[in-house]
């Protein structure tokens, strides 16, 4: 027969000293071999340790739910962010709060906390594919991204040294754990290098 967990015997002994009033609490610590420490603080209502959060802990529940969604929004709109992404979302969190940024292994350990986020490689653009494009469709983009800049009023969301230009080569990304990753037509990708060519920093 298995031995009961620590916990376990702490929970059997907490119910037999709640059951038998003449039982003792350093009696009910021999009896289940526990620490006497232990079951007087778990009598007086302090939780397990382990129900606590970690001492080293850089972010809150809510802030480290805001980024899992945001991060979950950027996947479904085809801009999965990368792992120095989710850093630098965490560090400007710890920057409103005038403390110091997230260690190196921050945001891999953050990815294997939550079960909504998974890490994948993404795929690099097939050029091939890119030829088969009409070109009467990405004449009439450039058209517009055109017009809007002669208007003053590029588009934002697209820089040099941004995501798209990225997106060249395999790299390793977040996404939702159940939210596909929709891939960009071709169109929207030339749209962000003539932004870039134009002299837009972002």
């Amino acid at each position: 027969m298995p031995t009961p967990s620590k916990e376990a015997r702490v929970i059997l002994a907490l119910e037999a000293v709640q059951n038998d009033k003449d039982l003792s609490l350093r009696a009910a610590a021999r009896l289940y071999n526990i620490p006497y420490n232990t079951l007087r603080d778990r009598h007086a209502g302090k939780p397990a340790r382990r129900d606590f959060p970690a001492n080293s802990r850089n972010l809150t529940d809510l802030e480290e739910q805001t980024i899992v969604q945001y991060v979950i929004e950027l996947s479904a709109c085809a801009f999965p962010p990368r792992l120095c992404g989710v850093e630098d979302m965490a560090n400007h969190l710890r920057r409103e709060c005038n403390a110091p940024p997230v260690g190196k292994r921050w945001a891999h350990n953050f990815v294997k906390r939550q079960l909504e986020l998974r890490t994948r490689y993404s795929r690099r653009y097939d050029y091939q594919r890119a030829k088969c494009e009409d070109p009467k469709v990405i004449g009439e983009w450039f058209t517009l991204v055109r017009n809007v800049k002669c208007q003053g009023s590029l588009i934002t969301g697209f820089t040099c040294r941004g995501r798209w230009f990225s997106a060249a080569v395999t790299q390793r990304i977040l996404s939702g754990e159940t939210v596909p990753i929709r891939r960009l037509p071709l169109t929207v990708w030339l749209m962000s290098l003539l932004c870039c060519k134009a002299g837009y920093k972002g």
